[in-house]
């Protein structure tokens, strides 16, 4: 499917250009999260006129993301349910994942010292 881009994407290419890209990633990402229209030549002349207005609501977003660049972020989560739960095996990769200790053996005597 021809698209317009309305803004810039990774890998697929800038605003403005009028790219082909599969007609699901299209129909199912690119037009109802409003990132491109179908590139018809009502679309292009639309996309002409309010170029200008585009590009500076990419900068926009762009100067943002370098403000917030660097920044910790921190997410809230509802967990809504737990279906399977799963534990890891008490082995010596175990106590080299989750403590300084190269076996378990000296992780379990180094719990039981304190």
């Amino acid at each position: 499917m021809q698209i317009i881009l309305l803004e810039s994407i990774p890998h697929v290419g800038q605003l403005g250009d009028v790219v082909k890209v599969k007609d699901g990633f299209a129909r199912n990402y690119l037009i109802p999260t409003k990132k491109a229209k179908r590139a018809t030549a009502a679309a292009i002349e639309e996309f002409k006129a309010h170029k200008a207005e585009l590009e500076r609501a990419q900068a926009e977003r762009l100067a943002k993301a370098e403000e917030l660049k660097g920044k910790a972020a921190v997410f809230k989560v509802k967990l809504n349910e737990i279906t399977e739960k799963e534990l890891p095996e008490l082995d010596d990769e175990f106590a080299k994942d989750v403590s300084e200790f190269d076996t378990l053996a000296d992780l379990k005597e180094d719990i039981r010292k304190h």
